[in-house]
């Protein structure tokens, strides 16, 4: 009998002509389906525009080099003998040089047929690539077995692609030629974002991921070369916390003086805050560190535009990173903390890369808001449930410049009585004077890095600041309230603060509706900061209401009025019991909101609706509801 069709591999060769060459070569990636399947796969090299190679003859010629036997020549896919030459220079990269061109293949000494020889190159190769311990480890435990393969060959430089230097030096031909695109920016490999900081195991807490995972981490880069390390570590610096004082007190002064030789280099304003910290750590003990603090001081606030440009790409960075990490399949399962702590990291690797670019900063943040912006907002107020404290709208120059200095001016003052330094003291004081007053309040708000919650303080603890407080507590108005607002955002909230903010949000149900004046964004912002902070419902439930009454009426943006519902829902101790609401408040503001603005709407809960699987799903009357409003308009 005639043998009967493989319908599941006819139907699978379907399948990839509808997709592109890309997606499927990823699919075919790993060989399961193509040796499950009996479809032929082949990977060519492309050498020059009329000469392409099967990999495995590239290989095999790489092979041969590296064990000094004499190189096969190189026959393209047609048959054809080509005129190349084949070798490996000092570093154990592969070269071709065919029709006047040379051709680098990085890495091509771990081909070797010698282990020894191939555990050698693996070390040079690690020391160009910033690895997570956990995956240098595995690599060195791969290349010294009898027999490592091509296929062993590719995962290896698979594995090498995610380190925060490729994503660096792909990026860079990018940015000289103005042709950035989103892709650039934001890597797919879910080990890259894993490797900023430190891949999260057993952590539920920032703290417990300092001590334990980043320490580890941290540890590990020292011991496998100080330039590096710093340059890794030190794209965590975004709160003070961050900053390894203890770590860095255990080495050696002229390690730490190399170290931070290096950090003068850096371009984003988190790694010269965090290395003059550890600069100013280290002055008590040795002089040498106050002219190297000289430096980072004068990089930091000599030109005070660099500083603000560096923080608006800073904040583009943030902005795409924090929306793509919200939608990834992986990560989004991730903890809070560690999803916000990996963003910061990967903002400041971006500050870095386009120093050298003459692309404009500002330019550059407004593109990211326009890309992302609704989703990273909805992201960060997702997230406001465990990380409450830093608001999404904190990332522009105006809030991270004083930031910065806010940890510069308290370096000096933790300086010991008696010990000064004139230059960093005149630079600190120029630097203030360039702020301002409204700066210097700024200052004292929480880092990026500080977002989390914590316990919140007494009157009695508050001290002397207790009567700016009371102020607020025995006149409960609605300019008190604005002008306390400095205060909770720096010191925290003493719960003697909850009734009176209830009772200026009830004074503007009564007849304050403009929005346009300020003071109800204001208002129901600090309203709803402290609800998130306490974790008290019944105040957010007053705020969402005051919303959801006027909504019809307010000149407000419709996304704004959604931003802030997420807010409130955050302020609920069970965030199941608080998405549920949510999401009945969501379908409520579709209806009472005029046609016109329910096409934003419905694109705003199109948004949450991906950036949250468990909210996802209690969003279908919403999003219902806006539909059927938005055809209407």
């Amino acid at each position: 009998m005639k043998k009967p069709p493989d319908f599941p591999r006819l139907r699978a060769l379907y399948a990839f002509r509808k997709l592109s060459n890309p997606l499927s070569s990823d699919v075919l990636a790993d060989g399961s389906i193509a040796d499950r399947l009996n479809i032929p796969v082949s990977r060519p090299v492309q050498l020059s525009k009329d000469a392409v190679v099967a990999q495995p003859i590239l290989f095999k010629a790489f092979r041969q080099a590296l064990a000094g036997e004499p190189v096969s020549p190189l026959v393209d896919q047609v048959g054809k003998t080509l005129t190349a030459e084949v070798s490996i220079d000092a570093d154990g990269d592969g070269l071709v040089k065919i029709a006047d061109k040379m051709l680098r293949f990085e890495s091509a000494g771990l081909l070797s047929p010698d282990a020894a020889k191939r555990s050698g190159q693996l070390e040079k190769t690690i020391a160009r690539h910033t690895l997570a311990k956990q995956e240098a480890e595995k690599l060195r435990v791969a290349v010294v077995g009898s027999d490592f393969s091509d296929e062993e060959f590719l995962a290896t430089l698979g594995v090498l692609t995610t380190s925060q230097e490729s994503f660096s030096s792909s990026l860079a031909p990018k940015m000289l030629s103005r042709q950035v695109a989103l892709g650039d920016l934001l890597p797919e490999e879910t080990n890259y974002w894993e490797q900023l900081t430190a891949p999260l195991g057993a952590s539920s807490s920032l703290s417990q991921f300092i001590a334990e995972e980043l320490r580890s981490q941290r540890r590990f880069l020292l011991a496998e070369g100080p330039q590096k390390a710093i340059r890794s570590i030190s794209l965590s610096f975004c709160a003070p916390a961050l900053v390894p004082i203890e770590l860095f007190r255990a080495l050696n002064a002229d390690t730490v003086l190399s170290m931070l030789e290096e950090a003068v280099q850096f371009a984003d304003h988190f790694g010269l805050v965090g290395a003059f910290e550890i600069c100013g750590d280290w002055l008590p003990r040795d002089s040498r560190f106050g002219p190297i603090g000289e430096k980072l001081l004068d990089r930091l606030f000599v030109d005070e535009q660099r500083l603000k440009d560096s923080c608006w790409v800073y904040g583009a960075g943030f902005v795409l990173a924090t929306s793509r990490l919200h939608q990834h399949q992986v990560l989004r399962r991730k903890p809070a903390f560690w999803r916000r702590l990996t963003v910061a990291a990967h903002a400041s690797l971006i500050a870095r890369a386009f120093s050298s670019s003459n692309i404009d900063p500002q330019s550059l943040f407004k593109w990211a808001m326009g890309v992302s912006g609704k989703a990273y907002y909805s992201s960060i107020c997702l997230d406001s449930f465990d990380e409450p404290r830093w608001r999404p709208d904190w990332l522009t120059p105006n809030m991270l410049v004083p930031d910065a200095f806010g940890r510069i001016d308290a370096v000096l003052k933790r300086l010991p009585e008696g010990l000064t330094s004139e230059h960093w003291a005149r630079r600190i004081e120029g630097a203030r004077k360039l702020l301002g007053d409204s700066g210097a309040i700024l200052a004292s708000y929480p880092a990026i890095g500080e977002s989390g919650v914590r316990a919140q303080p007494t009157l009695h603890e508050i001290g002397e600041l207790a009567e700016l407080y009371r102020a607020f507590i025995d006149k409960p108005t609605v300019d008190s309230f604005l002008i306390a607002g400095p205060l909770f955002f720096s010191f925290g909230i003493p719960a003697e603060c909850v009734l009176p903010a209830a009772k200026v949000v009830a004074e503007l149900r009564r007849g304050l509706t403009n929005w346009e004046d300020g003071k109800l964004q204001g208002v129901a912002m600090l309203a709803i900061y402290i609800a998130m902070q306490l974790k008290d419902p019944i105040l957010a439930d007053s705020v969402a209401d005051l919303f959801i009454e006027t909504a019809s009426t307010l000149n407000v943006d419709p996304s704004e009025i959604l931003f802030r519902l997420v807010e409130c829902a955050a302020a609920d101790p069970h965030r199941n019991k608080g998405q549920k609401v949510l999401a009945k408040r969501l379908e409520t503001l579709a209806f009472v909101l005029g046609p016109t603005h329910l096409p934003d709407v419905y694109d705003s809960l199109r948004v949450l609706q991906k950036l949250d699987a468990d909210l996802a799903r209690l969003l279908g009357r919403a999003i219902a509801a806006a539909r059927m409003g938005a055809k209407a308009a």
